[in-house]
């Protein structure tokens, strides 16, 4: 186990990921973010599956997922956009 510094340096590039597939997470994410301000963090990223979004803000990085609960081919798809 490292020091505190090398610890943080090796967590540095650690984002925090909210996946989004159904309106009540799009509802739910929507208010956490915005009422603690955490929507101008660049550390955040928020996957969105099928019809689902929040409202545009350009400080937000949405990525756009293909709904799999029709289609089960798209789930590698959303793979390779995950990573």
């Amino acid at each position: 186990m490292g020091n505190k510094k090398e610890i943080n340096k090796q967590y540095s590039d650690v984002k925090t990921v909210f996946l989004i597939s159904s309106p009540l997470q799009a509802l739910a994410c929507w208010l956490i973010l915005k009422d603690n301000d955490l929507i101008n963090n660049p550390n955040i990223m928020v996957f969105t599956e099928g019809h689902y979004s929040l409202p545009n803000n350009s400080n937000l990085r949405q990525i756009k997922l293909k709904n799999t609960r029709k289609n089960k081919k798209h789930i590698k798809h959303n793979v390779k956009l995950i990573l």
